[in-house]
């Protein structure tokens, strides 16, 4: 066991760092300070005005959102800030929100962030001289102390030492005193530290891991001792372990230290010390692949919640022989910090989501205290695209992209005016919104699927012309054939291949390469009467790297459109639509990929039309679109169905639908499922988060 040393004997073991995944990532983040709450709010600290917020118009702004489910948005995104608690209010300070692995002073934070219980944006307090990063603030009584961090002196630094600027370590500490609005110095570290983490236990002050950092990163001191405040000095406790960016929580009797980067490169370790006995002990291992890199971390009651990059929020009680998995954060991230607020619940703040220069994470999730998810998160944000509805949309990564559409709330303005073709790129961590490639033509309704990682089909769809093509008012809107590839590295479409049949409102999957498509409308009014609505039923096929698509011999029993379909384990499920005669379709079907045969499927409660199916982790989620009322009209439907396909069954979800389900498109989102709508008087773009 390792016990506590003499007051000050700190020693110190010098390597370098030999990992060039360590090298790659992330220096100028710190560990995620875990926090206590507290009583009730205290009052409210003078406000001031410090360094402006750096513009970019692309981040939407923060007071601009509507929130319901979830906490405000950060004003700006933060990696390696200091996180605290105080009741119901949460307190940051400091953080990097710079372009990563480029350091400057410029991207360093001095700001201290205060978001009061029930309000509807962060406001700033008193913050720092100077731009922070690496910083914990932690709660000690009724203050907040904030220990350590990093500065960068001079021009830019690089993660290898390359750059002009100076990183450098500090060693100072604060208290802070809500009530009074104001800093006051205390006894500074005995050596500076950066990338460390640091909780109370009762009214003990502790720093744990962390690294020296004196000009070039690849050079830093690791530090061997963990730190204690007590009666107004510094004390050295011995630790059996030399790591950076991990996490601490504290139990009743317990620190926990979890993760960082060491020696060895990134380590999932768990080290615990016994604050009565002095003694350290090993707890299992946090579960995952470089999940401790970064690793946030905070107690409820006895037990320890963490998360690291891959979003599983993890439990683990002092004890037990290993982690449990209790939950997933929507939006996974690392190099954020974690609190427990007055109510039990816990929050997860800032961070990134890799090492991209797409925003650092704003969206500030909020758990129950025991890990699980609130079953609707609704996000609200001003848009300044022109399509209300009718877009082509799909998700890539943490983006969401629109494109096309028609700028009418009324279900049948079609003439040339209303189609758009304007595209628009909301990358959903950091809100924030750019424009990209305006669709190859103005066009409606088109159907998306993923063709690679970088590449995406957009098939069909309904408009006036065709490539190459101009409309006006003499022309009419039509079904058309086109498969457009976008390819997101080039923002770029191209025309990829052409069905044999114009159509729209159809189904597309992919199974083993290859492309199918199913269903759907061929419509021309300049077709004779009785002969412009053509329900589809052959099934073709685009195989990888063929330039025309092939009928299968298969067909589909009967026409169908504007149905729900989705793909689990080599079948192809199908349900809802409308069929001749607008009639809506009551039968549902599987179709099986390898056999290429449709099979019964037993169907949800009622037929629904324009209702959207997605597999969410196994789960088939039925949501959206209209149903028959007892008055025999079509009205909307903001149940939400669940199909088990192991068992067979349908069943009903507690959540719903918080907003018109009226043109809504669903996606599988980290575990949950996204609802998408600009169907609205208003320019706004409505996000669903539902937990299913």
């Amino acid at each position: 066991s390792r016990r506590v040393l003499t007051r000050f004997a700190l020693r110190k073991r010098m390597f370098m760092r030999v990992s060039i995944f360590a090298l790659m990532l992330g220096l100028g983040c710190g560990g995620a300070t875990a926090t206590t709450s507290g009583p009730a709010s205290l009052p409210a600290t003078t406000v001031a005005s410090t360094t402006p917020l750096p513009v970019d118009p692309s981040f939407v702004d923060a007071t601009q959102v509507r929130v319901d489910g979830a906490l405000p948005p950060l004003p700006i995104g933060l990696t390696s800030f200091g996180l605290a608690s105080l009741g119901n209010d949460l307190y940051l300070l400091g953080g990097y929100h710079g372009e990563p692995h480029r350091y400057e002073a410029a991207g360093q934070s001095a700001d201290l962030w205060v978001l009061r219980e029930g309000a509807n944006a962060w406001e700033r307090g008193p913050g720092l001289d100077l731009g922070l990063q690496s910083v914990a603030l932690v709660r000690v009584g009724e203050g907040l102390h904030r220990v350590g961090g990093m500065k960068v002196e001079g021009g830019v630094g690089g993660p290898n030492g390359d750059g002009d600027g100076s990183l450098r370590s500090v060693a100072d500490h604060a208290r802070f005193d809500p009530s009074r609005g104001a800093w006051e110095p205390l006894p500074p570290l005995p050596d500076a530290r950066s990338s460390h983490d640091a909780i109370a236990l009762g009214d003990d002050l502790y720093v744990v891991g962390g690294w020296r950092i004196d000009g070039a990163p690849t050079n830093g001191t690791y530090a061997d001792t963990a730190l204690r405040f007590r009666d107004g000095a510094w004390e050295a406790i011995e630790q059996p372990f030399r790591r950076r960016a991990l996490a601490v929580a504290a139990t009743s009797r317990h620190l926990v230290a979890i993760g960082g980067l060491g020696e060895g490169g990134v380590s999932q370790r768990v080290d615990v010390f016994d604050a009565t006995s002095g003694e350290w002990s090993r707890g299992p291992d946090f579960p995952g692949t470089h999940t401790g890199f970064g690793v946030a971390a905070i107690a409820s009651g006895d037990a320890v919640l963490a998360s690291g990059n891959d979003g599983v929020i993890r439990r683990w009680q002092v004890g037990d022989d290993a982690w449990s998995d209790v939950g997933r954060l929507a939006f996974p991230r690392f190099f954020h910090r974690h609190a427990v607020l007055g109510d039990g619940s816990v929050v997860a703040v800032g961070g990134i989501g890799g090492m991209h220069t797409h925003g650092r994470t704003r969206v500030v999730e909020r758990v129950n205290a025991d890990g699980s998810a609130p079953r609707a998160v609704l996000f609200e944000l001003p848009w300044s695209g022109e399509a209300k509805n009718r877009q082509g949309m799909f998700v890539q990564g943490d983006h969401l992209y629109l494109f096309g559409g028609n700028d009418s709330l009324e279900q049948h303005d079609f003439d040339a005016e209303h189609f758009v073709d304007e595209g628009w790129r909301v990358h959903l961590p950091s809100l924030r919104i750019e424009r990209r490639a305006s669709y190859p033509v103005p066009r409606q309704t088109m159907s998306t699927i993923e063709a690679g990682e970088h590449a995406v089909y957009s098939l069909a769809g309904f408009g006036h012309a065709g490539p190459n093509e101009a409309a006006s008012a003499e022309t009419v809107a039509h079904t058309h054939p086109e498969i457009f590839a976008y390819d997101d590295t080039r923002d770029a479409w191209t025309l990829r291949a052409t069905l044999p049949v114009p159509r729209s409102q159809l189904a597309v999957a992919s199974h083993e390469g290859t492309l199918f498509v199913m269903g759907g409308l061929d419509y021309d009014p300049r077709r004779a009467e009785g002969d412009q609505f053509r329900h589809l039923t052959e099934i073709v096929a685009l195989d990888e790297g063929a330039t025309e698509l092939r009928t299968l011999q298969t067909a589909m029993p009967s026409g169908r459109r504007a149905f729900g379909h989705a793909t689990h384990e080599g079948r192809w499920y199908v349900v809802g639509g409308m069929r001749e005669e607008f009639q809506l379709v009551e039968d549902c079907a599987t179709f099986d990929f390898a056999r290429e045969r449709f099979e019964p499927l037993v169907c949800p409660r009622a037929p629904r039309l324009n209702p959207q199916l997605v597999n969410v982790d196994g789960k088939l989620v039925l949501v959206g679109g209209t149903t028959r009322l007892p008055s025999g009209e079509l009205g909307e439907d903001r149940s939400i169905e669940v199909f088990d396909p192991a068992t067979g069954t349908w069943s009903v979800a507690e959540a719903e639908l918080p907003f018109t389900p009226k043109h809504a498109q669903a996606f599988a989102w980290n575990g949950r499922l996204l609802v998408v709508s600009t169907h609205d008087e208003s320019d706004v773009l409505r996000l669903a988060l539902l937990d299913v």
